[in-house]
């Protein structure tokens, strides 16, 4: 990875998942008794991968004519983590209100071309309630920062703080709420319909690329796992996977499409 900017690999990782608003795979969330706690997104880029050679071949600052990097094909390996501070062009952070508070979201990315494996990770860890949502907030604001610039040429407008919210929880009552997706304002949009169609028979579709990438960013299950902070009493989804203080639920993203509106999920621990 020589003459390959870290820090502009990470920032441009950020963008391309905004831009093509990439689904998680995993989400997984902690909370503690006083109130503080911490969230793990994970993404597998996947068929992305070659979307990443290609910018980690734009930010070679070797120059000469060299073949088109591949993800796959040469040997890159790398296992770093950086904070979303620490990232960020200062010409962003001048013009922040707070943008210290984005010292606590991390992004860890692990690469191994040999074995074909292309995670990020992105973690927020938090003392409180509202720290949480001032991170979230300030996340925002970043991305605001950057629709004028790389993020408008990316085509990033999702809020990948988004991605974050959903969750409430009453450690007072042992009680931690989850939102029910919604999709319910798509249900007459065609292209949304056609999405699905090619979603659920991508043989069939007119655009294989296309199918390709609807594949890539929306196809499989995504998984859940709350670790509460008392013992798991129960909670209203019959098929998630109770193991002490932590309970794990699995969707289908294609049936969680098709539902308009997913179920809310409730669960009660022994506080």
């Amino acid at each position: 990875m020589k003459n390959i900017k870290t820090t502009q690999l990470f920032f441009f990782l950020f963008i391309l998942m905004t831009a093509f608003s990439c689904t998680p795979e995993k989400t997984e969330i902690w909370y503690e008794k006083d109130g503080a706690g911490k969230m793990e997104i994970t993404m597998d880029l996947g068929e992305m991968a070659s979307m990443v050679g290609g910018m980690m071949e734009g930010m070679d600052e070797s120059g000469g004519d060299k073949p088109k990097k591949d993800m796959w094909g040469k040997g890159e390996k790398i296992d770093s983590t950086m904070n979303f501070y620490a990232m960020m062009p200062d010409s962003v952070k001048e013009t922040m209100t707070n943008p210290e508070l984005l010292k606590k979201f991390n992004m860890h990315m692990n690469i191994d071309s040999e074995k074909e494996y292309a995670k990020i990770k992105m973690e927020l860890s938090y003392d409180s309630a509202d720290e949480m949502k001032e991170i979230l907030m300030a996340l925002q604001e970043m991305q605001s920062k950057q629709k004028g610039g790389m993020m408008a040429a990316a085509g990033g407008d999702s809020d990948i703080s988004a991605m974050f919210n959903g969750f409430e929880a009453d450690l007072k009552n042992g009680i931690i709420r989850m939102d029910g997706a919604d999709m319910s304002d798509m249900k007459d949009d065609p292209e949304f319909g056609e999405m699905i169609a090619m979603l659920e028979d991508p043989e069939k579709s007119e655009d294989p690329e296309m199918a390709a990438m609807m594949q890539m960013m929306f196809g499989g299950d995504v998984e859940t796992i709350v670790h509460a902070p008392g013992k798991i009493l129960f909670t209203n989804d019959m098929d998630a996977i109770i193991n002490g203080n932590t309970v794990t639920f699995k969707d289908n993203i294609i049936e969680l499409m098709k539902s308009e509106k997913a179920m809310g999920r409730v669960i009660k621990f022994k506080n």
